[in-house]
């Protein structure tokens, strides 16, 4: 056999023994579901829709996946949304042309992983402490945090998906304290996924030493 044989016969051994690199994979085609929270829209009615987002039947939301990722390596989800939700209600409540209640959420973003389990975006409405003041912007505000372990999951070579991931308000929420319970979400999506792992681990276990002169 030949050097050059023999050098290609062990790089081809080489290639096969190496496992195959993580991979992060984009993410052009899906949609979130989220309802805000319910009574809200029983209180205030479902608002308007635009830039893509869409009214369910059940008076849920729908917004389309505008660009994400999946990381293989950390099993972590990127998504993020087109549209947006505006609600306006008692006009000239607070003197000509002022709404007595005026909020939108836009910009939403979605991120599972193993350090970060929320879903973000923009609040446009009044500060609680001014209402009826100028309109606020918070962006890139944390809206819900979620609790994963409650959702639904399915996740095949070509189709993933989350189901009723239960979700209470983050601090950039605005209409509600933050905790309160809201609704829940969903999401689909075309391309790969997988559930993080939130388990607690320790790179460099120690061992324990009793001090014989330790007191508790």
């Amino acid at each position: 056999m030949s050097l050059s044989a023999l050098l290609a016969l062990v790089l081809w051994g080489f290639a096969l023994a190496s496992p195959a690199a993580a991979a992060t994979t984009p993410i052009a085609e899906g949609s979130l579901t989220w309802g805000v929270k319910e009574s809200w829209r029983n209180y205030i009615g479902s608002g308007t829709v635009s830039e893509g987002a869409t009214v369910n039947g059940d008076g849920t939301y729908s917004f389309p996946v505008a660009a994400g990722s999946y990381d293989d390596a950390t099993k972590t989800t990127i998504l993020e949304f087109d549209g947006r939700v505006h609600w306006q209600s008692y006009p000239d409540f607070l003197g000509p042309g002022k709404w007595g209640l005026d909020t939108t959420f836009t910009d939403l973003r979605l991120e599972i992983g193993p350090t970060a389990q929320v879903l973000r975006g923009t609040h446009i409405g009044y500060l609680r402490s001014d209402p009826g003041g100028e309109l606020h912007v918070d962006e890139d505000v944390v809206l819900a945090k979620l609790q994963i372990g409650s959702a639904t999951t399915s996740f095949t070579i070509g189709a993933s998906s989350w189901s009723g991931i239960a979700a209470i308000a983050g601090p950039g929420f605005s209409l509600y304290p933050e905790g309160t319970v809201i609704d829940p979400l969903s999401i689909q999506y075309a391309g790969p996924g997988g559930a993080p792992d939130l388990g607690e681990h320790f790179e460099h276990p120690g061992q324990v030493v009793l001090d014989p002169e330790g007191r508790w």
